[in-house]
């Protein structure tokens, strides 16, 4: 026989009051009144499909966080409406993503230019990154060869079997 579902008591983040929380995360009441903001902000971009963020909230007294919430849900991109907001670097209004595709392509750049200048950094010539490469063999070996006479050195010490007693 299946436990029922605990109902977790909650206040709502919205009106504060108490609510039996059923997965919405905020009361039936705000749920509803949201929902209905939602249609609103919805019908708005379908007549304005090329409408930026501070129109949609400025027309529909709508709340810009949820309006943000609604860009990145992707909800006006089933009704045909391609809502601006403002790039993260230049503040050039976009239709999607973070950055505007100069901006993109300006990152892009940067991070392939600060790439180089490591790669660069770390070998500034060719001959230099194999006479590095051939140093790190030698220091290998010479590490290996000081270690196996260090190994034979306590071998002639300790042998398996010698911890017996010799009295």
């Amino acid at each position: 026989m299946p436990t029922p579902a605990k109902i977790k008591l909650r206040n709502c983040p919205v009106c504060g009051k108490v609510f039996a929380d059923v997965g919405l995360g905020i009361c039936p009441r705000c749920y509803d009144q949201r929902r209905e903001e939602e249609k609103k902000i919805i019908d708005y971009v379908a007549q304005h499909p090329k409408s930026t963020i501070r129109q949609i909230c400025d027309e529909t007294d709508a709340n810009y966080d949820l309006v943000m919430e609604m860009v990145q849900r992707g909800q006006f991109i089933a009704t045909g409406g391609h809502v601006m907001y403002p790039c993260s670097s230049c503040g050039k209004p976009i239709t999607s993503g973070i950055y505007c595709p100069r901006c993109l392509v300006r990152l892009r750049e940067d991070i392939k230019a600060a790439s180089e200048r490591r790669h660069l950094k770390l070998y500034s010539t060719e001959e230099e990154h194999a006479e590095k490469k051939v140093r790190k063999v030698q220091s290998t070996r010479k590490t290996q060869t000081e270690d196996t006479g260090f190994r034979k050195k306590l071998r002639l010490h300790w042998a398996p079997g010698s911890e017996k007693d010799n009295n």
